[in-house]
């Protein structure tokens, strides 16, 4: 049928014509966690899959980068190497942490490089510095911290909304540090008004001396507290009992900040201290002890929430490869993976791939939609009994409409894979026909179960709509902090055609042309 040359009596009036013909509907899963329940409200745990918890630390020494190692036979999920990385390598499908150090923040490269950087990794965790409370990394004073924290977070957050920005782990959960991190809170709401936003925090979990000949240091700025620095000796470096008590005094210390509903990530720990004192078997123990720590600790009182009260959220082993103690240059750490030269896979890597393994879900999300309907509406406005007149083809510069019809999307989301789906958000995106893409509606979905199905609705009523091709697009994700399973895409097209023609008779409209979804897992 000819839609250009229909012959109809028309009258004085302005027609809405909303005809569904192919264009691209997005349907984005994120996976969560594995259970056979139908929809209902209960959350779900954040991280479906374990295993996706698991990280490790990259040297960039020596001109070393990630992709010089065979890394897919540790089972690692994500890394991090103390940079940002325009278009990150990901081997094995590893998430990449950015990391703005504040020396980078100065560089007149910067810009550019940030800005080109979010542009190709949207949504990505960024790290803002690393140990400010060290005068051997970023070594910042809390004030100093304060700032350079709030202009990164402003900068990220105004040209990616969607990224995750992440406070710098300080050495070591003690009081001393605890103590800084009090006092850049206490900047950061005198200096801009307002508590520190921050999406994930983020610590480092070492068990080092805090004074001025070696170890930890004394945090920059507080001298004067100096004696409450912890003096831990060589053998405490692997004491689990330690180890296990700064990170809850950490959660407690969150949770009295008002930062309870934030995940913890541990973004380094390990045995830094050579094998003279920390041999491959207590470097073993003290890694294992502390995965077993990491999957099971929990708190009802200031454990994360939305992750079954865990304390700890994900960790990352330093390191994969830096280079181990040389007594004669006094250079170099313990618990490394692999060789850093030869890139050969060591004892203590295959214990890390080995347990990681373990702890893998095999399960998958698939979504579908299906049922698609737009429910259009026609208006009229004006009024005229003139008849006859034929429906032209469209012609540019169309007429902004004044009045608009409500626009219903209606469908069932299907999860056809073995992993739930869990608090989904529908978004029903509009792009303009200048390109120009807006949010216009969104839906909640508590939790869909593997194998379960739910029909949605999403109404939209536009303010205005000129006249020319718009889309839509249906986006729908996983509040899911993991990515540890493969994401579910499906797809659909979908147009909304608007005419501003002089029309009296419209019964036959709308004509409906729809296409099924097509899922697909990447």
């Amino acid at each position: 049928m000819n839609l250009w040359n229909l012959r109809i009596p028309v009258r004085k009036s302005w027609v809405f014509l909303l005809l569904q013909i192919p264009l691209g509907l997005l349907v984005l899963g994120w996976l969560v966690a594995q259970s056979s329940a139908p929809l209902h409200a209960q959350s779900c745990p954040a991280f479906p899959n374990p295993s996706a918890r698991f990280g490790y630390n990259v040297a960039r020494d020596g001109g070393h980068t990630i992709d010089d190692y065979a890394v897919a036979a540790l089972n690692g999920h994500w890394y991090l190497d103390y940079f940002t990385q325009v278009v990150p390598s990901r081997p094995a499908g590893m998430r990449y942490a950015q990391m703005i150090r504040p020396a980078f923040w100065q560089r007149a490269t910067m810009t550019a490089t940030v800005e080109s950087t979010l542009a190709n990794n949207p949504g990505t965790l960024w790290i803002v510095g690393n140990e400010p409370d060290r005068d051997k990394q970023d070594g910042l004073t809390p004030d100093e911290y304060a700032t350079f924290y709030h202009d990164v977070y402003h900068f990220l957050k105004a040209r990616d909304p969607a990224s995750q920005v992440a406070i710098a782990g300080v050495v070591q959960s003690t009081p001393l540090r605890r103590r800084y991190l009090d006092m850049v809170l206490a900047a950061y709401q005198r200096d801009y008004g307002e508590r520190l936003p921050v999406d994930v925090w983020t610590v480092h979990a070492f068990i080092l001396p805090e004074n001025y000949e070696w170890g930890a240091s004394i945090p920059p700025g507080l001298d004067e507290f100096a004696a409450e620095g912890m003096q831990y000796a060589i053998e405490n470096h692997d004491d689990l009992d330690i180890f296990q008590a700064n990170l809850l005094a950490f959660r407690q210390w969150m949770a009295a900040n008002g930062y309870r509903d934030t995940p913890l990530i541990v973004t380094e720990y390990g045995i830094l201290l050579p094998d003279l004192a920390f041999p491959y078997p207590a470097v073993r123990t003290f890694m294992l002890g502390t995965f077993d720590y990491f999957l099971s600790a929990t708190d009802e009182s200031v454990g994360y929430p939305a992750d079954a009260n865990r304390l700890i959220q994900g960790w990352s082993w330093f390191s994969l490869n830096y280079p181990p103690f040389d007594p004669n240059t006094l250079f170099g750490h313990n618990g490394n993976l692999v060789e850093p030269n030869s890139g050969l896979i060591l004892e203590l890597g295959r214990d890390y791939s080995a347990y990681v393994a373990a702890q893998q879900v095999n399960d998958q999300l698939r979504l579908s939609v299906d049922d698609w309907q737009v429910t259009p509406s026609v208006i009229l406005l004006g009024a005229g009994d003139e008849a006859g007149g034929t429906i032209p083809a469209p012609r540019a510069p169309l007429l902004t409409a004044t009045t608009t019809p409500t626009i219903t999307v209606r469908g069932t989301l299907h999860n056809n894979g073995t992993a739930d789906g869990c608090r989904l958000t529908l978004k029903l995106w509009h792009r303009s026909a200048d390109g120009k893409a807006t949010l216009v509606a969104r839906e909640q979905m508590a939790q869909l179960a593997a194998g379960a199905s739910q029909p949605f609705a999403i109404a939209w009523q536009p303010a205005e709509l000129s006249g020319g091709l718009h889309e839509v697009l249906l986006e729908v994700g996983a509040d899911n902090a993991a990515l540890g399973l493969a994401a579910a895409t499906a797809d659909r097209e979908q147009k909304i055609l608007v005419l501003t023609e002089e029309a009296a008779y419209f019964g036959f409209l709308p004509l409906i042309q729809s296409t099924s979804a097509v899922a697909a897992t990447r």
